[in-house]
């Protein structure tokens, strides 16, 4: 199998968020109603959505740049500085006037979630908003000329109809491959990306009818995927029941799910999108492509909360790497 050895150039266009966590202890529930007390001991910030993937590719040894869009506050001052102290360039961040950077609070206690609290703005991009990153992203494919481009959809709003399209125009008219891990919204939009890689429920959705998970529904699920959003390659994740790749008009590739506990799902679309893509730009086959993504995954679960992994997580794991 080829190693990760030749740096690779990765654009990332997507939702960014901040990760916040408080971390304590419960060892009573409150008297004021049925609900546990958390005697609160410190505050943690990561980095969350596309900035995650940011991380992990930046893990395998890519050079990564991102674009996004937050608000100017504090939230958008600490994800910046985070970011920064990464060595993750923030020169193609842009701030909003009308927007709040997005915010995920999870309240954590002996490595358990309790409680989430989501603060962001939903609302697809304003006129101005959408000219502005339309001008980023035209301008960094034009300065950077990226190996490879990663479209990160949370559904937060900033990647619109016409973001992505002009992404994938722009890609295609300089030979760079997409890679798309999507919500459900704008499914038609991505048409000509190269990898499509929903999750179960994501695809269940975009298809609107229940997968078959044996090889024959798989396959029609990849197939029906391709007709509607035309791209080379499909991977449908579907958990703890492994992954199923297809390219177009090729053989399915089931890779099966690894026995382990899980510790926590967060961040392992992002982990599994970003092992996708430096290993195709690697040039690994889709059997590889499924072996690493899958390994990947599931190792990131054993973590509480969004972590990123790199190479040597992998390495350590996977001989051939």
């Amino acid at each position: 199998m080829k190693s990760f050895e030749t740096r690779k150039k990765v654009l990332i266009i997507g939702d960014i968020m901040l990760d916040r966590y408080l971390f304590g202890t419960v060892t009573r529930i409150s008297p004021e109603a049925p609900v546990p007390v958390l005697d609160y001991r410190e505050t943690d910030h990561r980095l969350g959505g596309a900035a995650n993937v940011a991380l992990n590719l930046l893990g395998f040894d890519a050079d990564v740049f991102l674009i996004s869009i937050m608000g100017r506050d504090e939230e958008g001052d600490i994800l910046r500085k985070i970011l920064e102290d990464n060595n993750i360039p923030t020169t193609y961040l842009v701030e909003s006037h009308t927007r709040r950077t997005t915010l995920k609070t999870r309240v954590m206690a002996s490595n358990h979630q309790l409680l989430r609290v989501d603060r962001e703005d939903k609302d697809p991009l304003s006129v101005e908003d959408e000219g502005r990153v339309k001008s980023v992203i035209e301008e960094s494919i034009s300065i950077l000329q990226p190996d490879g481009i990663v479209l990160q959809d949370y559904n937060k709003g900033m990647l619109t109809p016409e973001v992505i399209r002009y992404s994938i125009a722009l890609a295609q008219e300089n030979n760079i491959p997409v890679f798309v891990d999507p919500k459900t919204a704008n499914t038609a939009c991505y048409s000509h990306c190269t990898v499509f890689k929903p999750n179960l429920k994501e695809a269940e959705t975009i298809l609107g009818y229940s997968i078959q998970l044996d090889e024959a529904g798989l396959s029609k699920a990849a197939e029906d995927l391709q007709k509607i959003t035309i791209h080379e390659l499909t991977m449908i994740t579907l958990s703890d029941r492994g992954m199923y790749l297809k390219r177009k008009e090729g053989q399915g590739i089931y890779i099966d799910a690894i026995k382990q506990k899980v510790s926590d799902v967060c961040g392992a679309g992002d982990t599994v999108i970003s092992t996708l893509t430096i290993g195709y730009l690697s040039g690994y086959s889709d059997r590889e492509l499924g072996l690493i993504s899958n390994l990947a995954g599931h190792i990131v679960c054993r973590f509480p909360g969004v972590v990123p992994i790199d190479v040597n997580m992998l390495k350590s794991e996977m001989i051939f790497i």
